[in-house]
């Protein structure tokens, strides 16, 4: 995606906080150090999806201008985002309910 239009910046009340004088972006490390530019990496990369009608979908719904943004009507005609394959993501495991909560469930 990379930086915004200098034109959507100039509008936004925000700008001094994220962006320079010249509309260049305010580089940030975040709590690790790193920092992160924008457009450093390419939307499959960071996606991890090797699928390039699911990526070029994503980017039409995240495009800077509205006017170039596809819309729902036009989202919708598409084929359904389900069926795009990008590995999946690490299911986090929930740890069983205790024995006390199980209890409380049953007679309460």
């Amino acid at each position: 995606m990379g930086a915004p239009p200098r034109a959507l910046v100039e509008e936004a009340s925000r700008r001094k906080m994220f962006f320079d004088s010249a509309g260049a972006p305010r580089i940030v490390a975040n709590s690790r150090g790193k920092k992160r530019r924008p457009g450093a990496k390419d939307m499959a990369s960071a996606l991890r999806c090797k699928d390039p009608a699911f990526v070029s979908f994503l980017e039409s719904c995240l495009r800077w201008d509205k006017r170039d943004r596809l819309t729902p009507e036009q989202a919708r005609i598409l084929p359904c985002p389900s069926s795009y394959r990008c590995s999946p993501l690490k299911q986090q495991q929930q740890p069983p309910p205790s024995p006390l909560r199980q209890h409380r469930l049953v007679s309460g």
